[in-house]
């Protein structure tokens, strides 16, 4: 049958070793059945996570807003518009960027004990008062600019056991525009951006099947875009994700 057919894979030395326990006896069913079980438990190990996750954003100081920028990306609707002259306070644009929030769902592919690897879909939210001068008067619009974006990440799994688990990874991640509005006009940026990340998990199992778990993570921008948001000020975008997974075995 299939277990003798085992036992034969198996090397002499192998054998010999797992039919001795700690006291140096004999033991050879028990031994015998550890070893056989070996291969079902890093089977077990190859398993598959679903995970949904929402993310707060800071900045790396903890500040509540991002620092004040300037620049004109997407005009307005009214023609008569322009920036005050250049002894004024505001030379172009005036942007008060708010913390960016983010979403997302996920697929966590365990490779073995060590290692895993995650990629999904996340969407992102830039938010920013824009203020500028229409017939030499202040004008502000809120600017909104959507992000969707692909991650790829690899895990390393610190520590693990039957409640718990503790590991780190680091990434990359590809985010394109998939509209902004300002003024009452829609632009689309063509560029992708991508981004390099880091985190840090802890993940809390409440049944065999579900668990949730925290991420505080790091994100540095690797290039910028045309438009003026949270992220083109702030190159580094500290995340704490928090989210529930779901095991498929």
């Amino acid at each position: 049958d299939k277990t003798v057919e085992r036992i034969a894979l198996l090397h002499p030395y192998q054998i010999n070793q797992a039919l001795m326990d700690k006291t140096g006896k004999e033991n050879k069913y028990l031994a015998l059945d550890n070893l056989l079980e070996e291969p079902e438990r890093n089977k077990n190990r190859r398993r598959i996570s679903i995970g949904i996750s929402g993310a707060i954003s800071g900045t790396m100081d903890m500040g509540e807003k991002a620092d004040i920028s300037y620049g004109s990306v997407i005009e307005p609707a009214d023609s008569s518009y322009h920036t005050k002259p250049a002894a004024s306070k505001y030379k172009s644009d005036r942007y008060d960027h708010e913390m960016p929030v983010s979403f997302g769902i996920s697929a966590r592919f365990h490779l073995n004990d060590v290692l895993a690897v995650s990629t999904g879909i996340n969407y992102t939210k830039y938010e920013s008062k824009r203020t500028g001068y229409i017939q030499g008067h202040k004008q502000s619009s809120m600017q909104k600019v959507h992000y969707i974006g692909i991650p790829v990440r690899f895990d390393l799994i610190l520590a693990e056991s039957k409640n718990l688990s503790l590991y780190l990874g680091a990434g990359i991640q590809a985010d394109k525009c998939l509209w902004a509005t300002a003024w009452g006009k829609t632009h689309h940026e063509k560029e992708v951006l991508w981004s390099a990340t880091c985190a840090a998990g802890l993940q809390v199992n409440l049944t065999p099947s579900s668990s949730i778990y925290v991420e505080p993570e790091i994100s540095r921008a690797l290039n910028t875009g045309s438009l003026q948001t949270y992220r083109s000020e702030e190159n580094s975008t500290l995340y704490m994700r928090a989210g529930i997974r779901f095991t498929l075995k």
